[in-house]
């Protein structure tokens, strides 16, 4: 009797949450880890939202200083209207990277530790190659009109969406500090490998000249570069991913092949 009674008393905590009306916190808090994946996929849609608005309020702002302010010619300004449109197109096919990069993670079925070194990682990579080979296209087409034109064009809006190459850097930091853990070392060639970024001296004039042919074609080759260099950072890294996550299922259960003769 005592001890069913000293129950009863133990248990008042959970039979009192039980009756709380609309209580789900502690079902939510139980299934958190497999919602995870979902909340990063939110956080993507929502960083995928602010990129597009902060990069149309910055290309526009730009736009209107220097229509109003620079000290262009008529034709760099006409040019110029030119390569704003183009930068506003742009603004919404990058945004849409972002927001692909967070559904791909928010169909993610992977444990905790695969979906942050391996799913996680690997979207950063894609997203940021994919970002920078279309901002190279979109700095390439500028060229084009630049080099018709044979004028310099506005293109602040493109340094403002170029600084997605700051983070692009972050996969191989990643993979590094990994590395770290098992007393390697990333070298030195990869470790800059996914620094990406796009050159802008395509952009800059130098019209109806071999320079400027050359610059104009140098900003399409760069395109492919950039999505060489994605390609080749995505082998490199599922490469000594398998090996890192060979090499723990071995710590975790070693064993040595040895084979034995049998008479």
């Amino acid at each position: 009797m005592m001890n069913k009674t000293i129950d009863q008393i133990l248990d008042l905590p959970k039979l009192a949450n039980q009756k709380l009306p609309k209580n789900t916190f502690n079902e939510v808090v139980d299934s958190s880890e497999k919602s995870i994946a979902g909340w990063v996929g939110t956080i993507f849609k929502v960083l995928a939202l602010a990129f597009l608005l902060v990069s149309l309020y910055n290309i526009v702002n730009g736009a209107v200083d220097y229509m109003t302010n620079a000290n262009a010619s008529g034709l760099a300004k006409a040019g110029s209207v030119l390569s704003i449109l183009v930068l506003l197109y742009a603004a919404f096919p990058l945004a849409q990277v972002v927001r692909s990069t967070g559904d791909s993670l928010a169909a993610s079925k992977s444990n905790i530790v695969d979906f942050i070194f391996k799913d996680t990682v690997v979207a950063l990579i894609k997203m940021v190659g994919h970002l920078t080979a279309l901002i190279a296209l979109f700095a390439a087409i500028i060229g084009v009109i630049s080099f018709v034109l044979n004028e310099n064009l506005y293109s602040e809006g493109l340094n403002m969406i170029n600084n997605v190459g700051a983070v692009s850097a972050v996969p191989m930091e990643l993979l590094g500090f990994a590395l770290e853990m098992f007393g390697l070392s990333l070298p030195d060639f990869f470790e800059g490998f996914m620094s990406m970024s796009v050159s802008e001296y395509m952009i800059s004039g130098g019209g109806w000249s071999w320079i400027g042919l050359i610059g104009v074609a140098a900003g399409f080759v760069q395109v492919v570069f950039i999505l060489a260099q994605l390609y080749v950072s995505l082998a490199v890294y599922h490469f000594i991913y398998g090996l890192i996550s060979t090499f723990v299922g071995w710590v975790k259960s070693p064993s040595i092949p040895i084979k034995t003769s049998t008479k």
